[in-house]
Parts: C-alpha cells; structure tokens; sequence
C-alpha cells in the first residue's frame, strides 16, 4: 500500500485569493500556532545571584542586631555555603560577618539572618541622632559575597538610606537598590 500526501498550493492560494474571511481564518489559524509555540517554551532562571537587603536593623544599649533578607530569584533552589556581609554608615563599620553554614532558600523565596555586634560611641549617636529626628536618613553601604554552592562566589554591593521605623524605637530600616555586581562573578572550575 502507497500512501502519498500531496498539499495543492494552487488551490489553496486561488481559493484564498477570491475569499477574504478565508484568508482571514487562515491567518489566525497560524499565527495562533506560532504564538502557542512561542508561550509553550517555559524557561527556568538559574545562575543569578541572590538578591540581599537590610530588613532592619535594632538598636538596644550598645548591641546593634542587623538582620538580612536573602532573597533566591532562580527557579531552582539555592544552596548557600558561606556569606561575608557588612554595613557602613559614614566611613564607621557597623556590622560585619563572615559565616559558613548550609542554608538552602527554595526557588523564588526568601530566607532572614541575623547578626550581633557591638555597637562602638559613634555608631550609637548617629543612631540616636536619626532615632530623634535631628537627621533625616544615614546613607549606608551594604558589600558582601555569598558563596553557592552550585555558581560560586556571588559579590555584591548597593547604598541606600536608613530611616527609623514609626512606633518602634531603636528600630531602622533600610532603602536602597539592590545590584548585584555581575563585574566580580565568579564560578568554581568543576
């Protein structure tokens, strides 16, 4: 048994050539085959370096407790191995850390850290100073590296301004952009 497919091409164009709402349908019919192609090819982000943030920071006596969100943007989870992270306000370190530990964030959520220090003369006037209203904000650095363990050591650094937190005294929160600096990448030979 011989099975032939031929397409009449001929026929096809003199029959949509003489009707329009032919023609019109045909269109239709491939371009919405062309768009359900287009969305059917699902793309999963990985690699990105994870996004971190002052949530807040607490000032009590002379402790100064900064806790970080880090934030996963991939659509696959991440695990973090180590993190090296600090602030500064003013040229004046506020809170540096340097930790190693296993802290899986699920794909496309966000998980808190904390992290204690003392908090020296200057840095509790300063805060006080903005606690009181006699400044506006503190503009702040945040610089670091999280170390993943499937892309490597992932810099980066933002400023921002700390603000006290309305109602909640000793409490300051930070606004700022958060750029990872894709210029110090770098990803472990495997």
């Amino acid at each position: 048994m011989n099975i032939q497919f031929r397409l009449n091409t001929k026929s096809i164009v003199s029959s949509t050539a003489s009707n329009p709402s032919r023609t019109i349908g045909l269109l239709l019919v491939v371009s919405s085959c062309c768009l359900l192609a287009a969305c059917s090819s699902h793309r999963v982000i990985k690699g990105e370096a994870p996004l971190v943030s002052i949530s807040y920071l607490a000032l009590r006596a002379d402790t100064l407790t900064a806790n970080f969100d880090i934030r996963n943007p991939n659509g696959v989870e991440m695990v973090i191995e180590r993190i090296e992270i600090g602030i500064q306000i003013k040229d004046q370190k506020l809170n540096r850390a340097d930790e190693s530990f296993a802290l899986t964030i699920d794909a496309g959520s966000a998980e808190d850290m904390e992290v204690e220090s003392h908090a020296d003369e200057t840095t509790v006037s300063l805060l006080r100073q903005l606690q009181d209203g006699e400044l506006l904000s503190i503009p702040y650095e945040l610089d670091g590296q999280i170390h993943t363990r499937s892309d490597g050591i992932e810099s980066f650094s933002h400023e921002g301004h700390l603000y006290p937190v309305p109602g909640r005294p000793g409490y300051f929160r930070g606004a700022g952009a958060n750029t990872p600096r894709e210029d110090q990448r770098v990803r472990y030979d495997d």
